[in-house]
């Protein structure tokens, strides 16, 4: 029997833009994405290789979004084949930039708005992209218009430059840019997670040119304490491990980055003051102890670095770590036996001083509200780079008390407390607690037998 062959056909596949957006814009925070559009100017001032300092301006309202640099431009042919490019072709690079999967910039402009205009000059050339997002929406050609000038456009004094406006944008989108919140959290956000670029080569603006200021890490190394700082290599990624004890409780506000891991990649900020598995805080045996506020003090920072960012352990909205890859479970391992002379010791801290864990967050509490500190030495801190390769973890001796000590603690109000401490002429409230116990003493003539 013969068996009659039908006639050959072919299924079009392709996703419908509309799909292909929604899906690659839904699961993005919108600061997840401003962060990505800042990567873009970063990775720009890296790429151009530019060594004096530059400027990146970000203009957020209910209006439109803005952002501008003057960190070299973009070139005519990596504009027209890369910078619009759903995805690379090649992940390799040959410098520590942030940028990898070729999605985040166009992720983030079409998340936001309807209208897009940008405007980018090298220094060689002038180039003008003028998008409005649902007539192309509409279209089956996945190409972008553009306009290019083979001359640049600048003036002597101007610097290679692009600037990226959204408007028309999303009620969502809008609500969110109208709020306060939403705006400090995003000044916070880049306080932090640029605070290298900030500090050594790149000043950054927010609404109404309001300058923002780097996020400062420094560690405790003086005759008391003395932080541990390792170095180490595995398949083409570089990395530094930094721990060390910050006794320091005094927190007039709740600050990021205070505790726990604070994990950059490439010198941007990926993970904050993590305390969880991802980071060895586990409870196996292997690992680091489940987190408990006793270990609140230690700080941890894990620098990750390549000159090919395809390397870097990074997931593709670089909002965390992957970290089913053997660079992050390496590293993961000499995070924890780094850190485990400085955990080990605030265990055992705890477990001299047999303080009960509720007393321990209320001393927290009492010290933060007052914004007194126990700590008679005068500490000294320095910035991470001064601190040597290979130094070793070193912690207070134990001082072992002639006679046994309880701690006291309770509340009266404050007004009340002023007075009393004024009129003892005490430096802190735990001198007024020590001062009117004692006078307690003495009026009853209690004894110490």
């Amino acid at each position: 029997m013969t068996i009659k062959r039908g006639k050959p056909d072919e299924i079009d596949a392709r996703p419908t833009k509309r799909l292909f957006i929604d899906i690659l814009t839904r699961d993005i925070s919108v600061k997840a994405c401003i962060l990505d559009l800042i990567d873009n100017s970063v990775d720009s001032y890296i790429r151009n290789e530019i060594k004096d300092r530059r400027k990146i301006k970000l203009s957020i309202s209910k209006d439109e979004f803005a952002i501008s640099d003057n960190c070299g431009g973009i070139e005519y042919n990596f504009l027209k084949t890369t910078v619009f490019r759903f995805g690379a072709d090649i992940l390799e690079r040959d410098k520590p930039t942030l940028g990898i999967y070729g999605i985040g910039m166009k992720r983030a402009i079409l998340k936001m708005g309807r209208k897009i205009l940008m405007e980018t000059d090298d220094g060689n050339s002038y180039c003008k992209i003028d998008l409005e997002v649902n007539k192309w929406f509409k279209s089956d050609d996945w190409k972008i218009p553009f306009e290019y000038f083979e001359d640049s456009r600048l003036s002597p004094s101007e610097k290679p430059y692009t600037k990226i406006v959204v408007t028309d944008l999303y009620d969502s989108i809008k609500k969110k840019f109208d709020l306060d919140s939403f705006i400090n959290s995003i000044k916070e956000a880049i306080h932090i997670t640029y605070t290298f670029f900030i500090t050594n080569n790149i000043d950054f603006y927010l609404n109404d040119d309001v300058k923002i200021e780097p996020f400062v890490i420094e560690a405790r190394y003086d005759d008391l304490y003395k932080p541990t700082k390792y170095k180490d290599s595995f398949e083409g990624v570089d990395f530094e491990i930094i721990c060390f004890i910050d006794p320091k409780k005094r927190r007039t506000t709740r600050e990021l980055g205070k505790r726990g891991w604070n994990i950059f990649c490439n010198k941007r900020l990926i993970l904050a003051e993590d305390t969880t598995d991802i980071t060895g805080w586990s409870g196996a045996k292997e690992d680091l102890p489940n987190y408990h506020p006793i270990y609140n003090e230690f700080r941890g920072t894990v620098f990750i670095s390549s000159e090919d960012p395809s390397k870097l352990p990074l997931n593709t909205s670089k909002t965390g770590l992957d970290t089913e890859t053997s660079i992050y479970d390496y590293i993961r391992n000499k995070m924890i036996r780094t850190s485990r002379p400085l955990i080990d010791y605030l265990s055992r801290k705890y477990d001299e001083e047999k303080d009960t864990l509720d007393e321990i967050e209320e001393k927290a509490v009492a010290e933060e509200e007052t914004g007194e500190e126990e700590e008679a030495v005068e500490a000294k801190y320095v910035t991470l780079d001064k601190i040597e390769v290979g130094s070793e973890f070193k912690a207070p001796e134990k001082q072992k008390p002639k006679i046994k000590m309880s701690n006291i603690y309770y509340k009266r109000p404050e007004k009340l407390v002023k007075k009393v401490k004024q009129n003892l002429k005490a430096y802190s409230l735990k001198e007024v607690g020590e001062k009117t116990f004692d006078c307690y003493v003495d009026l009853e003539e209690i004894e110490d037998e």
